[in-house]
């Protein structure tokens, strides 16, 4: 059996071993780096070769560097840079997609709408965001589809032909949406809105005597503004029978003495089958399809 000094001693020796094999395991280490290093500096040599090579290579000739970038454009295109331009607008144009839907249709209508009747259902998150964005771009794009046609109509196609000009095509072509949008906020009875943007008009204030008068920064604020009121007044309507049905479940629950029972939990099923019963998807389809003035003729 080993003592406690043997162990300290076996211990200490094996340490002093260790300690000692340290410079050697150095030393060796130095003299194998020393013998690569010759090898490695000629391996580096060799690799820089193909890419100096390749360096030299792309030099371009004089009358290649020399060309300018419309001259590039015409080889590699066939067009002179002047007919890329009409691209380059369209493109612009079509980034801008997103607001124009969003300024000049009812979009907006359709999505508050759709967003109130989730709270109203006591489900925020069913159906979900991508779902009632796809259903009011849907309903908006139905709505919209005659006015668009119009505009295309009006606008676009003697500007292909050739008849009218770039300015004169914008002018004709928003004509139709802008003689909706005025339709919607006269619908609304919102004209004071209107009024309220060109009173505070950066130029000072407007008159109008018509709503083709009426500057377009003046315009859509005030379509933005009237179709919110219309949705919050469509959404108050929907959502006073959930109400209802909400106080009466709140009552019964207190008064049977489930008070540790939340009344959201009683209500939900209960406005789930008022609203499947009364075939609530149509009926708010149906109002928000009838909320929308049509282009008058």
């Amino acid at each position: 059996m080993c003592t406690p000094a043997l162990r300290r001693r076996s211990s200490m020796s094996f340490a002093s071993r260790r300690t000692a094999s340290c410079p050697g395991r150095a030393v060796a280490g130095l003299l194998l780096a020393a013998a690569l290093l010759p090898w490695a500096a000629a391996r580096s040599d060799d690799l820089a070769g193909p890419l100096q090579a390749v360096d030299a290579a792309r030099v371009l000739p004089a009358e290649v560097a020399s060309r300018s970038p419309g001259d590039w454009l015409e080889l590699l295109g066939g067009r002179p840079l002047e007919t890329l331009i009409p691209s380059a607008v369209m493109f612009g144009v079509i980034s801008l997609a997103p607001a124009v839907l969003l300024m000049t249709t009812c979009f907006v209508r359709m999505s508050v709408v759709l967003s109130l009747l989730r709270q109203g259902l006591g489900m925020p998150q069913i159906p979900s965001n991508q779902i009632v964005a796809s259903l009011a771009i849907f309903l908006s794009a139905m709505v919209m589809w005659p006015v668009w046609n119009q505009a295309w109509r009006d606008g676009m196609e003697p500007y292909r032909s050739g008849t009218l000009s770039a300015a004169e095509a914008f002018d004709k072509g928003s004509l139709p949406i802008r003689r909706w949008m005025a339709g919607q906020i006269e619908q609304a009875g919102n004209r004071d809105t209107m009024l309220l943007f060109l009173e505070r008009h950066p130029d000072g204030p407007r008159q109008a005597a018509t709503y083709d008068d009426v500057p377009v920064e003046a315009l859509l604020p005030a379509f933005l503004v009237s179709e919110l009121e219309t949705a919050f007044t469509i959404g108050f309507r929907m959502l006073l029978p959930f109400l209802v049905l909400d106080i009466l479940v709140a009552t019964l629950v207190v008064a049977t003495g489930l008070v540790m029972l939340p009344p959201s939990l009683v209500s939900l099923p209960l406005k789930l089958l008022v609203f499947v019963a009364a075939d609530g998807w149509s009926l708010v389809v149906r109002s928000l399809l009838d909320s929308v003035r049509a282009l008058p003729s």
